[in-house]
């Protein structure tokens, strides 16, 4: 769809010639005389690019470049001025014009102003939406009302202040690094950057310059204990924050992250927060709140996903959940005291999974809750293939 221009000019060879050039670059554009007359067409068909004379009879282009953002904020607006008016000019873009045009005026620098203010706006469009989008998904992590998801929150907020260098450390998928964005947000460091690296990547170079472009903000360093000491020898000007599996051998503070299964009041307000409008039965949410989650959160959510998909817009009940959950203990199984031989329990279920499907590699993948390659990978590891 080709963008559309409204020019506000009070002359009307003005209006006329711009109209025609733009026309013929694929613009569908509007014309107006005065800033009353061009607020009126905005209200009916709201322009993508105002072009707009700073020098207007009646209503002048600064106070009608107010009125614009104050009702369209994201419009594009280029300001035409004569020359002796520049230093206006660069006031109106203060002011959120997206640049401005001298007078006499060359069509193709119009074009390419237009076309470039049009990709600025896209891209800083494009911005919001990410940050909104890692606004929501943050807030989402950060979702719980259970006592001892509340004491976890506390405490962050207590140590996050006091402490240059702070270590996350819980299982996979428990929302370490929304707590870190968390931290950083709600922190006296909230204006800096937050920086966020996967440790797994990291190379001192860029360590270095990620420290350096932290500055007083944050960096956030998912699975980075392999950098610790490297840290700790370090004058540390950004608050480190690092994500971990295990606790640190050395003795740094540390706050331990709670798992689903240590939470699970939580999960019907996840479920809400996750499926919108789409309900959730008791009894189905009963056996969420029943089963073990060895993965957390993403594993709720990809549940909660399949069984939206299941329900088809209707309540969603048990046995639109996935059928290997109700086979999910509250409880993870116990290691006998004398222990076991891991490979050996692994190659049994495989073939006990294999024997309840009848052959189907598909149906004893489900049963065990892996994917078809992880099954086939198994296989082929035991010499079931």
């Amino acid at each position: 769809m080709s963008k559309r221009v409204l020019v506000i000019d009070d002359e009307a060879n003005l209006r006329w010639v711009l109209s025609e050039a733009l026309s013929d670059q694929g613009y569908e554009v509007a014309v107006a005389a005065n800033a009353n007359d061009g607020l009126a067409a905005m209200s009916r068909q709201p322009a993508d690019v105002v072009i707009l004379d700073l020098k207007l009879k009646g209503m002048d282009g600064l106070a009608t470049l107010a009125r614009l953002r104050e009702r369209w904020p994201d419009v594009v607006v280029l300001i035409l001025t004569a020359y002796g008016t520049v230093a206006s000019a660069v006031e109106a873009m203060q002011r959120g014009a997206a640049d401005y045009l001298r007078k006499p005026f060359d069509l193709e620098e119009i074009g390419f102003k237009l076309q470039r203010a049009l990709e600025r706006a896209a891209l800083q469009q494009e911005i919001r939406y990410l940050r909104q989008s890692q606004k929501q998904a943050t807030t989402a992590g950060l979702i719980g009302s259970h006592p001892v998801w509340l004491a976890c929150r506390e405490q962050l907020e207590r140590m996050i202040d006091r402490l240059p260098l702070l270590v996350l450390v819980g299982e996979a998928g428990v929302g370490k690094a929304q707590l870190g964005h968390y931290a950083h947000a709600t922190s006296q460091r909230h204006n800096g950057p937050l920086i966020e690296l996967d440790g797994a990547l990291l190379t001192e170079p860029i360590l270095v310059a990620a420290l350096h472009e932290a500055g007083q903000g944050t960096l956030l360093i998912r699975h980075g204990l392999n950098w610790l000491n490297w840290l700790l020898a370090q004058s540390l000007q950004p608050r480190i924050i690092l994500t971990s599996l295990e606790l640190p051998e050395q003795p740094v503070p540390t706050l331990q992250v709670p798992n689903l299964n240590q939470r699970r009041s939580d999960i019907g307000l996840f479920a809400r927060a996750w499926l919108g409008t789409q309900s959730l039965s008791a009894a189905a949410l009963q056996q969420l709140e029943q089963s073990y989650w060895s993965a957390n959160l993403p594993e709720l959510r990809h549940v909660l996903e399949r069984a939206a998909m299941a329900a088809n817009g209707q309540t969603i009940q048990p046995e639109h959940l996935p059928y290997d959950l109700a086979l999910a203990t509250a409880e993870p199984i116990a290691l006998p005291a004398a222990g076991l031989q891991l490979e050996l329990v692994e190659r049994s279920l495989l073939q006990q999974a294999l024997q309840q499907a009848n052959g189907n590699k598909t149906r004893a993948s489900e049963l065990l809750g892996l994917s078809r390659h992880q099954l086939l990978y198994r296989l082929e590891k035991h010499g079931l293939s």
